[in-house]
């Protein structure tokens, strides 16, 4: 199908821009689909195989939760969700309790703004909730028809101190991929890391100033060769990627652009280097005993990586 026909596809399971509707799909370069079906977000292939799904979000410490309702497709890329809050009766609890927590539900509003681009999802949600804390909110996350949740990559930032000396490290973002053997779907984890099940993640939602919680899932899909050092730099738009392995320094150019005369400098020696658009090349050094560090310079910008410590 190709993708002005799925572009008619939206406008016709959502009437027109601006409405309602019980299904719509956004393109999300040109071979993804953002689609909200009934009650769930699902991301599609090209072959509109459902391959993610995104759907309820459940406070977990008390009994509300909210689901995806209804979808108002804004333009070719964005997308509304509007959620319809659900408070079960628990048994364990007396009617009086029960009672309470559908009063507390009564002041919840959830919406989602979901934007795409290539190869690439973004869901922003907007959450009023004056009685009941959203601490505890589980995000309903799952692989689909054979994509695997697999470990977290936890990244790491090297920053060039001001006048030298070794580099400084700083957390660069956690990140869940789910896997399967044609792509990798990553998401940057809102929340916090450990509080994950096999069909949910964190929620991570955060107060604003005018009483309102917000956060943010963002998915980057690519090839199933890309590793997490890769998709850390797509998240910091770097042009390239470094990483390390035991004694091999490895260089992937992200960009659709050549990279011409970058300045490495790697255990103490400097060369010139040139990347082609998507080129990986790996640059060999004698392991020590300390770990290595190399900085890349690109016009007036430099890059760094170190090898972690061994532990």
């Amino acid at each position: 199908m190709s993708w002005k026909e799925l572009t008619l596809c939206a406008a016709i399971f959502a009437g027109t821009f601006g409405h309602a509707a019980e299904q719509a799909k956004i393109k999300a370069g040109d071979d993804y689909t953002l689609e909200f079906a009934k009650d769930k977000l699902f991301i599609q292939d090209s072959q509109n195989r459902r391959r993610m799904l995104i759907g309820k979000l459940f406070y977990t410490w008390t009994p509300q939760a909210a689901t995806p309702a209804s979808a108002e497709v804004v333009d070719d890329n964005t997308m509304k969700i509007d959620y319809a809050v659900s408070v079960p009766d628990d048994p364990k609890k007396t009617p009086e309790q029960n009672a309470k927590a559908k009063a507390d539900a009564e002041g919840i509003t959830l919406s989602a703004l979901c934007t795409t681009g290539d190869n690439r999802v973004k869901i922003v949600y907007t959450l009023v909730s004056p009685k009941v804390r959203p601490d505890g909110m589980m995000m309903e996350i799952l692989g689909q028809d054979g994509t695997a949740k697999k470990p977290n990559y936890e990244a790491t930032v090297w920053k060039v101190r001001p006048f030298g000396g070794r580099l400084s490290p700083a957390k660069g973002g956690t990140f869940r991929p789910f896997a399967n053997g044609n792509e990798t779907f990553w998401l940057r984890l809102p929340g916090n890391a450990g509080w994950s099940s096999g069909w949910a993640e964190h929620g991570g939602f955060r107060k604003n100033g005018d009483g309102t919680y917000t956060s943010e899932l963002d998915f980057i899909i690519t090839p199933s060769d890309f590793s997490g050092a890769n998709v850390a730099a797509v998240f910091r738009n770097d042009p390239v990627s470094m990483s390390f392995t035991e004694n091999e320094l490895v260089i992937r150019n992200l960009g659709y652009k050549a990279v011409r005369d970058a300045e490495l400098s790697l255990d103490g020696k400097d060369r010139t280097v040139s990347f082609e658009p998507g080129e990986v090349k790996k640059f060999a050094f004698e392991p020590g005993g300390s770990a290595v560090s190399a900085t890349l310079k690109i016009g007036e910008k430099v890059y760094a990586a170190a090898q972690n410590p061994k532990k």
